[in-house]
């Protein structure tokens, strides 16, 4: 509200947000309203959200960009639409990829369009895989790093977690919260 009590648009033109849930609390999708309650398009051009979970709710599935007629958008350079996850056999989800307007993998705004995640026998976490494109590791840019690995003491215990650049070099991470 204005300082007269009138409704208004925030910064990126939105005055509120709808947001729908499913019975797991997962957010299945957002809805951009301006002030007569309509909706309407934030300044980038977002008006809806739509995103799938798994039918007991536990993983993300697929989150999609549209604008308020539905229509497909795409953000960055790339146009990336939306990300999809793949899971295993076990039902785990082991690559979430952004998407382009083509259904395309395509790299994100971070810098890697896949994010791949490996398990050991037993079920455990071992390694965490930046990719670009073209399937090369790749550096995420929101902390520098291409890879993590993951070991174990005693086969239960985390005993270390590792952090590899794109050219194999064991690094510090490099994150910057943007709080």
């Amino acid at each position: 509200m204005d300082e007269l009590g009138k409704p208004q648009n925030s910064n990126w033109g939105v005055h509120k947000i709808i947001y729908k849930f499913d019975t797991y609390g997962n957010q299945l999708g957002r809805v951009l309203k301006d002030t007569l309650d309509q909706p309407t398009n934030s300044r980038s051009g977002l008006g809806i959200l739509k995103s799938t979970y798994t039918s007991d709710g536990k993983h993300l599935i697929s989150s999609n960009y549209f604008d308020k007629e539905e229509n497909p958008i795409g953000f960055g350079d790339n146009k990336i639409h939306g990300i999809k996850v793949d899971f295993d056999n076990k039902g785990r989800p082991v690559n979430t990829s952004f998407y382009n307007l083509d259904g395309t993998i395509a790299n994100s705004w971070y810098g890697y369009a896949t994010e791949e995640v490996l398990f050991d026998e037993e079920g455990r976490l071992t390694a965490r895989l930046y990719l670009d494109s073209n399937g090369e590791l790749v550096n995420n840019q929101e902390f520098n790093i291409a890879r993590f690995v993951y070991e174990y003491k005693n086969d239960v215990e985390l005993e270390s977690v590792k952090t590899f650049d794109a050219e194999g070099n064991e690094i510090k991470p490099q994150w910057i919260p943007n709080h």
